[in-house]
């Protein structure tokens, strides 16, 4: 799947699905059957060509038609003549690259396609083929928000594009999913732990049984409007961050804040070991030289079963004074930032400047979310960054 703009996504025929709003454009699955939408009322259009799906309308117009529709979001699932058509016009219109820049793009992507074990050599060579003869149009009119990777890389060449304001929302609403990612996996090990006698001291009480647990001092963090109890979903999405999950920050007052980030932070350090935010920050590069008793925890971070709670608290305190892992109150430090929906003219610049001093990572970026974004491309842009080799990163940037 590759992100056109705003919740507009492309995808391959063969992955056609009934769950989103969507554009078929497929000689093998434009079938008229899809055109009842008194049975698949989320088809929008469907056909085996262009002309039978969309009518006698260019590309420019089949874009402003979707940029008009306000669904929640809507794949266009193309064969591959289709598909290569749309992203190669796409990108030709949208960004600064030119062939050689598009083929180290398709390359990536047909990478992504090769890792998730859905090879589609034929597709990426018709892809490649088409650049030169591919027509560019003008969307300078259209207030679209762009995908990550090429906002990103905009970004890291000239902070202040016109774009800005857009990433700054994206940034939120990614880190706003990495903390509520954070907080509804300790609420996991709680739930699955809560008959342990030191998890119910830590949650401020003793002696409670599955009927009344909730009843634990600090268990009251989770309560309405913010967290609620989701009902017929899979158990592997049910700690799930996203629009359906058990948890809004966004509905949080500044108190309520405090105390689900303190009792977060005091069960995920006292049970789970160092398991800051994902993406965020965690223990790297430790020299347990200097950390007394530290090189007992696992590689994962995780503490030995026998240790007590004074002796991980000195372990951690001695983490922190020795400057390997960040001091546990700044993990949430952009929260007034995801309660708002859009980070703060600082907070953006350090969301940046944290990327470029990264070696490897991406943070702030749910990985996630590798199904809907490139994500591998998103490691080279940033290098390219790193390493000064602006002209490089230029073709990769928004016209």
């Amino acid at each position: 799947m590759i992100h056109l703009f705003d919740n507009t996504f492309l995808q391959l025929d063969k992955y056609i699905d009934t769950f989103n709003y969507r554009v078929v454009i497929s000689e093998k699955y434009g079938t008229d059957d899809l055109k009842n939408t008194s049975v698949y009322p989320k088809t929008l259009k469907t056909g085996k060509t262009w002309i039978e799906a969309l009518g006698n309308i260019t590309f420019s117009n089949f874009i402003r038609d979707l940029y008009d529709i306000k669904e929640e979001k809507i794949v266009i699932f193309a064969d591959e003549e289709n598909f290569s058509k749309i992203i190669v016009s796409w990108l030709k219109s949208t960004t600064n690259m030119d062939k050689d820049s598009f083929e180290t793009f398709a390359d990536c992507y047909g990478h992504k396609m090769q890792v998730y074990s859905n090879p589609c050599d034929s597709l990426i060579s018709r892809i490649k083929s088409l650049w030169d003869t591919a027509e560019a149009y003008d969307f300078s009119d259209l207030n679209f928000s762009p995908s990550i990777e090429f906002m990103l890389a905009t970004a890291f060449y000239d902070r202040n594009f016109s774009k800005k304001e857009k990433l700054k929302k994206l940034f939120a609403h990614f880190i706003k999913r990495t903390y509520e990612g954070y907080i509804l996996e300790v609420r996991r090990h709680i739930d699955t732990y809560i008959l342990d006698s030191d998890a119910q001291r830590i949650l401020g009480g003793h002696s409670k049984t599955i009927r009344n647990y909730l009843e634990l001092d600090k268990m009251s963090v989770y309560k309405s409007p913010y967290f609620k109890n989701v009902s017929n979903k899979p158990y592997s999405e049910s700690y799930q961050p996203g629009k359906n999950s058990k948890l809004d920050l966004s509905l949080l007052g500044d108190e309520n804040i405090k105390n689900l980030c303190n009792v977060t932070e005091e069960f995920a350090i006292s049970i789970m070991g160092f398991s800051y935010p994902a993406g965020l920050s965690g223990v790297s590069n430790v020299n347990f030289s200097n950390v007394p008793f530290a090189k007992m925890m696992t590689d994962a971070g995780i503490w030995p079963a026998w240790m007590s709670e004074e002796t991980k608290a000195l372990i951690i305190k001695d983490l922190i004074n020795a400057g390997h892992v960040p001091n546990p109150s700044h993990t949430f430090k952009y929260m007034d930032s995801v309660k708002k929906g859009i980070l703060s003219e600082e907070d953006y610049n350090t969301v940046l400047d944290d990327n470029l001093k990264e070696k490897i990572a991406m943070i702030y970026i749910p990985f996630d979310l590798g199904q809907q974004i490139l994500f591998v491309f998103l490691p080279y842009i940033k290098s390219l960054a790193q390493e000064g080799m602006r002209e490089k990163l230029f073709k990769f940037t928004l016209k």
